[in-house]
């Protein structure tokens, strides 16, 4: 009797160790496939976009009333963008725009309008509307721009 409750004990014993071992290199296993090395990550960051390219003054080509300024910043491009829509008004969009593909897309856009003191009807500001969103196509160096609030931005084309 007494041997047969040391085997039984020699035996669960084996068992407990033997399973003990094979758990300890599953986690190792795991551990080192869950766990990725410095190369890996390193090599998991995307390419930062380089907008200096970009950056400068522009003229809208067909209307010859519009100017933009384009601030290259670490991660996206900051455009302003200004209409004379006479001698005493104009009209600003200003907007954060990030390289995807062949267009400088962005969804943050301000419009306002100002009018100067000098106008006849007075000093005026007002911003009409605010998260706008569209595109500038890059063509050639040349930026034609689509805007969903604004059908009369579509009809610019700017280059340095």
């Amino acid at each position: 009797m007494k041997k047969l409750i040391i085997c039984t004990a020699a035996l669960l014993l084996s068992l407990m160790v033997g399973c003990g071992m094979n758990t300890e290199k599953e986690t190792a296993s795991v551990a080192k496939t869950a766990v990725p090395t410095q190369e890996a990550v390193v090599a998991e960051e995307p390419a930062k976009t380089d907008y200096s390219g970009f950056g400068g003054t522009y003229d809208d080509e067909y209307s010859q009333r519009a100017t933009m300024e384009a601030t290259p910043e670490e991660d996206h491009l900051h455009i302003v963008v200004s209409w004379a829509d006479s001698a005493f008004a104009c009209y600003s969009w200003e907007m954060n725009a990030t390289l995807e593909g062949n267009r400088l897309v962005y969804s943050d856009c301000i419009n306002e309008y100002s009018a100067s003191d000098d106008s006849p009807e007075g000093p005026e500001h007002k911003i009409l509307y605010t998260s706008g969103n569209g595109y500038f196509e890059v063509d050639s160096g040349k930026l034609k721009w689509t805007g969903a609030e604004d059908q009369d931005c579509r009809e610019c084309v700017f280059s340095k």
